[in-house]
């Protein structure tokens, strides 16, 4: 059995078992690393490393292993302006596990967000970091297929990775989720705003979203 948490602004497009199946381990996890170093991203310059450090030690943990690739490198940030791996660091889009994991991180994640909120930017997701650690998840990374933002810089830098897009996550826009998908009927609304929008991401967006809402209008 497993668990699945999912953000509220993806869609799932395909079929995602494959990636149940990398879970060999009772307890285990899988997750797209998520995209840039939290610090880093907030503003708070090229800190991660010292600041990650500080966390897990805080966390009572032994120092973290950078060994989880972020995709945004040299996309959303230089190379040479923050790190390149990160702990088993997830964005919260789309991560799945067994049941075993996830009742163990369970049992231990909400005191962890507290600890992270006093400590780092997108404390939800540095919290499930230190459960992992805590308790001895076994942690897999997914490619970007499983939670593909949703913004021409992906659909640029990874062309084969749209090509077998299994979740989408629409949080950057055009598309939005607190303004387009309140029904089927304002989704059909702005399909037709966008049917002409010009550009190869653009058109990519509008496919997958087409698809989305055929399908459900087709359970209707």
């Amino acid at each position: 059995m497993f668990v699945l948490m999912a953000d509220a602004d993806v869609m799932i497009m395909a079929d995602f078992s494959e990636a149940a199946r990398q879970l060999v381990q009772p307890r285990g996890i899988a997750g797209v690393v998520a995209t840039s170093p939290p610090w880093l991203i907030s503003g708070r310059g090229d800190v991660d490393r010292e600041r990650w450090q500080e966390l897990f030690a805080a966390g009572g943990l032994p120092p973290p292993v950078f060994d989880c690739p972020h995709p945004g490198r040299g996309i959303y940030y230089a190379r040479e302006g923050g790190m390149e791996n990160a702990p088993a660091y997830f964005n919260f889009g789309f991560v799945l596990g067994t049941r075993d994991a996830m009742n163990a991180i369970a049992k231990t994640f909400h005191q962890d967000y507290l600890l992270a909120a006093d400590f780092a930017p997108f404390a939800a997701q540095a919290g499930l970091t230190l459960s992992i650690i805590r308790n001895a998840i076994h942690y897999q990374t997914l490619p970007l297929r499983y939670n593909f933002w949703g913004d021409y810089r992906y659909h640029q830098a990874f062309p084969d990775e749209a090509a077998d897009m299994r979740i989408l996550h629409y949080l950057n826009g055009p598309f939005l989720k607190d303004r387009d998908i309140e029904s089927p009927a304002h989704v059909a609304v702005w399909l037709e705003a966008h049917r002409d929008d010009e550009g190869s991401h653009a058109q990519f967006l509008w496919n997958a979203i087409a698809k989305a809402h055929a399908a459900v209008l087709a359970e209707r």
